[in-house]
């Protein structure tokens, strides 16, 4: 087995200082971009009473060096872990990483060339002097990654695999509260990779986080990293030119574009997604509707008021499920002794199929025997409906916080706000009508992945009206003109991370 030897890491972390000894040798030294993430992913999830894999999703930009330090990061935990994958849709995705870690190994006494397998097409594998094994695997089919329990994995290219290879990852590092690393660029990928990386800035139910590595941590292209004037001169254009804006940072600075087209633009995972608007026993329960028309979308979210903050702690989110069906999966939601009023959408009532009830009457047939009254909201223009959520999707400062949040399981419901790309490149969420040079090109939103937001716009003008919110808010920061369309950033209005404008 030679001279190295498994060490059982501290309870509480690897540290990086040990990691740094090993890359001595190999002649690594991670940038200061880099170092966060090493230390992210070698900090364990999870509590020291329950431990938990440590998920880490990376947006790289272009030439980043995101191989070199996937590869090293491998190489600085040798000593620590025995199995560790490299995941890619194909092995080719693998390969960069898989070379910077054999080539640094050998080159550093870690492990033997003729211990190292190398084909055109993969798969590859090496073992390190102590025992330790690195193996390449395909996504393409998952079944493919259900043999061992690996320490770590690396997800290659993510772009270009699937939501289902990275929810397999994730199992196969549960056995041993391993880590997952999901390191790509967002250019050309698939719609999942982004959306993930959005929800891991707020609470998620895998305990992880995002983080961004740009382009001028490689500092053989950009020698003086973010200073440096090829950056520079990149940033420069960047911020004179709106519409490229967010193409840079997401070229540039790993960071997803956010699409200017979005009609709630000031939605933000960190400020509107909370593990504070968890289900709060003894609290009333309501629920907003949306009854849909079958093959339609149908949507029900569980609401509590809690201090004048509007708590969206759960959904039903279904599409080609009929009406009955849906109210039974209300019937069975484990709040539903403690639910005392519907609020549905106005046009429910006159929502009629071959000739039966309507959404409305079928519901109130339904709950009204259990003592739940399902009341029609007031209809109203759909500018008012999206004003009201503007509204309450702003600070309040009486709370010192958003006036409406969402639970981390609500999880379609907060792609309308925040869009998404589908699996076959489609833009959805509810947005705006959009050229294709990116100036949007009407005050009325497109009809489709409205069914949520919808539901929260009809609650809270049967809730609260249009009068309650210039009393918790500044007068400046009352009313839909504040934040209507008409005061809206043509070309976005935030930015996640990074450099700012």
């Amino acid at each position: 087995m030679g001279h190295f030897a498994f060490q059982e890491p501290p309870l509480e972390e690897i540290p990086i200082s040990a990691m740094k000894l090993l890359w001595g040798r190999a002649k690594y030294t991670p940038h200061a971009e880099q170092e966060p993430i090493h230390a992210a992913l070698s900090t364990p999830g999870g509590t020291p009473e329950i431990p938990a894999p440590r998920a880490v999703v990376v947006g790289g930009g272009i030439q980043a060096g995101k191989s070199v330090m996937s590869g090293n990061h491998i190489l600085g935990r040798f000593m620590f872990d025995e199995i560790t994958w490299l995941v890619g849709r194909r092995y080719k995705d693998c390969e960069k990483e898989y070379q910077y870690c054999r080539d640094a190994a050998v080159a550093a006494g870690y492990a033997k060339k003729e211990d190292c397998s190398y084909a055109v097409d993969g798969p590859w594998e090496m073992k390190f002097l102590n025992g330790h094994v690195l193996k390449t695997l395909s996504s393409d089919d998952t079944t493919r990654l259900a043999s061992e329990a690996p320490d770590g994995i690396i997800m290659c290219e993510p772009g270009r695999q699937t939501r289902e290879a990275f929810e397999t990852c994730w199992e196969r590092v549960v056995p041993k509260s391993g880590y997952l690393a999901v390191v790509g660029t967002f250019e050309r990928s698939a719609g999942w990779y982004r959306s993930l990386w959005r929800e891991f800035q707020g609470p998620n139910t895998y305990g992880g986080i995002s983080m961004s590595l740009p382009s001028y941590s490689n500092r053989h292209f950009y020698p003086q990293g973010q200073n440096d004037p090829k950056f520079q001169a990149e940033l420069t254009r960047a911020k004179n030119d709106p519409v490229g804006w967010d193409r840079f940072q997401e070229r540039f600075l790993g960071i997803p574009r956010i699409p200017h087209d979005m009609v709630f633009y000031e939605f933000s995972r960190p400020l509107h997604v909370s593990s504070h608007a968890e289900y709060q026993p003894g609290v009333e329960v309501q629920i907003a509707i949306d009854p849909g028309f079958y093959p339609s979308a149908a949507v029900v979210l569980f609401i509590q008021v809690v201090q004048g903050q509007v708590r969206v702690f759960d959904e039903i989110y279904v599409h080609k499920v009929l009406r009955k069906d849906v109210i039974t999966m209300v019937e069975q939601h484990f709040s539903f002794p403690y639910i005392t009023r519907g609020v549905i959408d106005p046009y429910g009532g006159s929502q009629h199929g071959m000739g039966a009830e309507s959404a409305e009457e079928e519901w109130q047939q339904r709950l009204a025997p259990r003592g739940i009254r399902v009341v029609q909201a007031p209809r109203r223009s759909v500018d008012d409906r999206i004003g009201r959520v503007h509204d309450y999707l702003h600070q309040n400062p009486l709370l010192g916080a958003a006036g409406l949040l969402f639970a981390p399981r609500v999880k379609q419901t907060v792609l309308e706000f925040e869009g998404w790309i589908d699996d076959e490149g489609h833009e959805r969420g509810y947005r705006y009508p959009m050229t294709s040079d990116g100036r949007v090109t009407s005050d009325t939103p497109i009809p489709q992945d409205d069914h949520a937001v919808s539901c929260i716009g009809y609650f809270l003008i049967e809730q609260f009206g249009f009068t309650d919110i210039k009393r918790v808010m500044p007068k400046n920061v009352a009313g839909r003109s504040s934040f209507g369309k008409l005061d809206r950033n043509p070309y976005g209005g935030r930015s996640l991370a990074g450099v700012r404008r």
